[in-house]
């Protein structure tokens, strides 16, 4: 006989058909059921309903989340886009920086200072807190709400010889969220409290250059350099075999010294 599992006992099983249910008997031991002496159009009726039972169960905007091995599918219209949900406030804390940058000029290639005003997230500060070398001569910490208002009054006077960043908005905001999480809500506020600013971070504005109209052109020759730097298998040993030579004669003379 087969079994199946059947999570209450009973002593009849009711069935949408008649044949099916007079074939279907319940085993006297709890938690099992026996199928004895099925004719062949109880079988069929059985696969009948069973494939009605599935179909009724895929019908309709939703699959049924007992069914494993199958997606769902959402239209893409109603879809949300990854990332837009918000739930930021005005007065979420938030740190701004001004970063010591530069700006070339395109015909005498001279650089100025220049000034931005940018959002800080929790780890860049908790970083400079530890001593990496930073552009940021200023950091204050003020609501969300302040900062989005694009006021140079509400900031330190240091700000005042800066400018906004390019998509303020939308870091200030990302940078805010960094500040909800349980690390630096337990740890980090207090590296600049709210309304306070500081200026003793390690500064270092003149070795790495942040040049903000900066344009990367490779050219060939750029590739060509990376190419050998890179070279494990001698391709250009012809071009460089006088210079291999001298190395190969300074060290076999310092060896025989």
């Amino acid at each position: 006989s087969h079994t199946a599992s059947e999570a209450d006992g009973g002593a009849f099983r009711s069935c949408p058909h008649d044949s099916l249910a007079r074939s279907v008997r319940l085993s006297s031991k709890p938690g099992s059921m026996s199928l004895t002496a099925l004719s062949p159009q109880a079988l069929t009726a059985g696969r009948a309903i069973s494939v009605a039972n599935r179909r009724s169960v895929t019908r309709g905007p939703q699959l049924a989340p007992h069914r494993r091995g199958v997606v769902s599918m959402v239209a893409a219209d109603e879809a949300p886009a990854h990332g837009t949900t918000d739930t930021s406030t005005p007065e979420d804390y938030v740190a701004v920086g001004l970063a010591h940058c530069y700006e070339r000029d395109d015909e005498t290639r001279q650089l100025s200072d220049r000034f931005v005003i940018e959002p800080v997230s929790a780890n860049s500060l908790e970083a400079m807190e530890r001593g990496m070398k930073t552009t940021y001569e200023h950091v204050a910490a003020l609501p969300l709400g302040e900062l989005l208002k694009e006021d140079l009054g509400v900031l330190p006077e240091p700000f005042r010889a800066g400018f906004f960043c390019e998509d303020l908005e939308f870091r200030a905001r990302c940078c805010a969220r960094t500040w909800k999480r349980p690390h630096a809500l337990e740890n980090l506020l207090t590296l600049v409290p709210l309304g306070e600013s500081r200026s003793d971070f390690n500064v270092d504005y003149e070795k790495n250059k942040r040049i903000l109209n900066f344009v990367n052109v490779v050219s060939d020759d750029d590739n060509i350099k990376q190419d050998k730097s890179i070279d494990v298998y001698d391709r250009y040993k012809d071009e460089e075999g006088g210079d291999k030579k001298e190395d190969a004669d300074d060290i076999e003379k310092l060896y025989n010294a």
